[in-house]
């Protein structure tokens, strides 16, 4: 599934004051040119910050 990042009216969880969501087995995140993705079996939520970073969270 892709979401977006930014929290713009273009993104339908802009009210949300942190979006977090599910991992199962995996998340990642693309930038159209590099990519990052974690496989994990105990991490239980990702998020995408909108910052300069771009900063990738997990929580367990």
């Amino acid at each position: 599934m892709e979401r977006r990042i930014a929290r713009d009216e273009a993104n339908p969880y802009h009210y949300f004051p942190h979006l977090t969501f599910p991992m199962v087995r995996f998340a990642g995140v693309s930038s159209g040119r590099r990519n990052f993705a974690v496989i994990s079996g105990g991490l239980k939520e990702n998020e995408a910050l909108e910052n300069e970073a771009r900063t990738f969270t997990l929580a367990t």
